[in-house]
């Protein structure tokens, strides 16, 4: 029998959170982030709790640098161009907890995501 993952998903709250800085960030679009180990290669994107908007620096001391997670995304249509992720800063985010924010789109994912749900 294959294994099974009963793991939290994203929740009516995060969606709502998400909703909330789409609405008031005045972004063209939004998404829900999780926190990022500083050794992941890539652009660095933070987020803070004195702006609804991801940044390129790290501009406080409540600054965590954030990934996107894959849950939920919410932006305007008139305004989607094929580059419209390829950068992230000024865009809104909502931080979802980790244990909430596993995206499984490839197989590295699907182990990590079991071996997680194994040490629960």
């Amino acid at each position: 029998m294959p294994p099974t993952i009963d793991l939290p998903k994203r929740l009516p709250i995060d969606v709502k959170a998400l909703y909330e800085v789409y609405s008031t960030s005045k972004s063209d679009f939004a998404l829900t982030v999780k926190e990022s180990p500083s050794t992941t290669a890539g652009p660095q994107h933070w987020l803070c709790s004195c702006s609804p908007k991801i940044a390129h620096v790290q501009h406080c001391r409540t600054s965590v640098r954030v990934v996107p997670n894959g849950a939920a995304y919410m932006l305007n249509t008139d305004r989607l161009a094929v580059d419209s992720f390829s950068d992230l800063s000024q865009v809104g985010a909502h931080l979802m907890p980790e244990q909430r924010s596993l995206d499984i789109d490839f197989e590295h994912q699907l182990t990590s995501a079991i071996d997680i749900e194994k040490s629960r």
